[in-house]
């Protein structure tokens, strides 16, 4: 029944008999469906203390308990509505929102807690006819219950969904009333009821996080990401995307008891209309290891089964500089068991054994077959790119020949064996002989040592988008925070002109973030760092050039510790940053759907 009450018996038996009479009835001849009571939510004499914290006077004569007429074995999932501007009518906003908070979340406590079953809150909104009203009280109404609604549904909660009252369509005056809703006025109620619907769509998806047969369905960003000139193109139109790092996915895809942790980031980010990932393609040697040994590979492929699945583009990098998950010096260290002279992390660079492993690698990696959608590396559209490595470098040689000579020869074997997919360097951006004055003014001392030249190791034709990564606080920790602010726009605007007029290619700032544990760190430091960086992408990308996007070190999840570090960020925190986050995607977003193509000529 919609809204059953029994005035006569304020008790509440007659109501309740009836409904224990007529539940078993409807599932005797309707065993398939699942049913409730259609009831408003009041509390009657079984919670003495909601019924007089909750209830609006007039409800305790109706004869109407919320847990005893719910807590029926043929009924199967329990139903309030919440009218605060009918029961309530002189209550102002404030009061308002938090009559509706305490009232949801009783209910949601007493569902999960006592009932144990899901509640629907069946019927809410606000009339325009409620003294005071304004669109802005509505606004405020459907954030303060979708908020609630979705922080239980989130942590595996009772709360089900939320059901508003009510949709017309335009001309339908005959049935329009105050809280009557027109979802093509597209008003900002509206907007808050689609956020919700998505946000509440992706929680299903975790439903089939440990299923083989995930049923995945091709994405509207499907399609190869390719480049011409200094722009990426997807499915005809320039492609700009917001993103960010997750380097843990392979690590957490290994155990099919962890993979819920990358469902519940990718569902987040994309709230956050996060569109690209970077995430190691590597781990090399050691515990949870993808190369268990040269060319025994781990097969689990998850990771990129749930990128596809919610339209997320990876760049994947092929090997790290750094002995984090194996890296350069697994790769010597392999070589050496063999009884290869090698000394030197760096012989990775010129040992033919080492660098056949590389090769090998690249190779496997290219053709591997994921478990899941049974399409091989090369053939999916999911990953926009390959890195050759995070952040190479080469100490041995700081003239920077030998790390060219080395990308130039895995460049042309990564084209020879994947030839559909973009590549990198995953390159710090420091500058060479072959730019001293940009060497001389931006470059760290420090990095002048590595043998890494951006403009040499980005000109080469197997190169198609540079990277650059951003830390100011770690390369010059004695810098006051105006001066590092000042020297990242310097530093990005800098490189975005050689990527448009040297080297004539798309760039992507791979990595940037602020620590937490700069000395005198504030969120409003960290916050006008990431304005800073998003406000000179965005300007790029607005007038046609080279700037695609760039990706903040790191996500993770709620709970995991264990990757936890002074740049991590959690989406569901809904901290500032994250506001900020949001913000560059949804403009980066609206370029992308002009489809304009730059005029520049190449």
């Amino acid at each position: 029944m919609n809204e059953p009450r029994c005035g006569v018996d304020k008790s509440g038996k007659t109501l309740m008999d009836w409904i224990n009479e007529m539940a078993p009835f409807v599932k005797s001849v309707d065993p398939n469906h699942l049913l409730s009571t259609g009831h408003e939510g009041f509390y009657g004499d079984s919670s003495p203390e909601r019924k007089n914290s909750l209830n609006p006077v007039s409800a305790n004569t109706v004869g109407a308990d919320f847990i005893a007429n719910h807590n029926i074995d043929a009924i199967d999932f329990a139903s309030m509505h919440c009218g605060s501007d009918l029961w309530f009518q002189r209550l102002d906003q404030n009061s308002r929102l938090a009559f509706i908070k305490r009232w949801l979340e009783g209910h949601i406590e007493d569902a999960q807690n006592i009932l144990k079953k899901p509640v629907i809150l069946a019927e809410f909104g606000l009339g325009s006819d409620t003294p005071r009203y304004t669109l802005a009280n509505r606004d405020g109404v459907f954030t303060t219950t979708y908020d609630i609604i979705y922080a239980s549904a989130q942590k595996g909660g009772s709360a089900a969904g939320a059901l508003f009252w009510e949709v017309i369509s335009e001309g339908m005056s005959n049935f329009a009333g105050p809280s009557s809703i027109i979802l093509s006025d597209k008003s900002s109620t509206v907007n808050i009821i689609s956020e919700q619907a998505r946000k509440m769509g992706l929680l299903a998806i975790l439903i089939a996080q440990n299923s083989s047969d995930l049923g995945v369905k091709s994405a509207s960003s499907d399609g190869f990401v390719s480049r011409k000139g200094v722009q990426f193109i997807l499915n005809g139109k320039p492609f700009y995307a917001n993103g960010f790092n997750a380097y843990w996915l392979a690590y957490e895809a290994t155990d099919s008891t962890t993979r819920f942790k990358i469902t519940y980031m990718f569902q987040n980010a994309t709230i956050h209309d996060l569109t690209i990932v970077r995430t190691w393609g590597f781990r090399d040697g050691g515990y949870r290891a993808l190369q268990i040994a040269p060319g025994v590979y781990d097969e689990k492929t998850f990771q990129v089964t749930e990128a596809k699945r919610l339209g997320i583009k990876m760049i994947i990098t092929f090997v790290n500089n750094y002995s984090d998950f194996g890296g350069r010096k697994q790769y010597v260290d392999w070589a050496k068991n063999t009884g290869q002279n090698v000394s030197s992390d760096d012989d990775f660079y010129t040992n033919p054994l080492v660098k056949q492993y590389y090769k090998n690698h690249v190779k496997t990696m290219v053709n591997r077959v994921n478990t899941f959608t049974k399409v091989e590396y090369k053939d999916e559209p999911t990953i926009m790119g390959w890195e050759l490595m995070n952040e190479p470098q080469c100490r041995a040689d700081p003239s920077g020949k030998t790390l060219t000579a080395w990308m130039n020869e895995m460049a042309l074997y990564v084209k020879s064996v994947d030839s559909k997919h973009l590549l990198s360097t995953g390159l710090e951006g420091f500058y060479g002989d072959l730019s001293p004055q940009r060497k001389t003014s931006l470059n760290p001392v420090a990095a002048n040592v590595l043998g890494t030249d951006f403009i040499a190791n980005h000109k080469l034709d197997a190169i198609d988008f540079a990277s650059i990564h951003s830390y100011p606080d770690l390369w010059f920790p004695n810098l006051d925070e105006k001066s590092r602010l000042n020297f990242l726009r310097k530093w990005l605007e800098c490189h975005l002109e050689d990527a448009q007029n040297i080297l004539k290619k798309p760039l992507i700032l791979g990595e940037f973030g602020k620590p937490t544990n700069t000395p005198g760190y504030t969120q409003a430091q960290r916050d006008a760092v990431f304005n800073a960086t998003f406000d000179t992408i965005y300007e790029s990308a607005e007038k046609g050039g080279p700037a695609a996007g760039a990706l903040f070190w790191h996500v993770i999840s709620d709970g995991m510790n264990n990757f936890k570090d002074p740049l991590s960020i959690v989406l569901s925190e809904n901290s500032t940053t994250v506001n900020i986050i949001t913000e560059e995607s949804r403009k980066l977003g609206l370029i992308r759907g002009k489809g304009k193509l730059s005029k520049t000529k190449i």
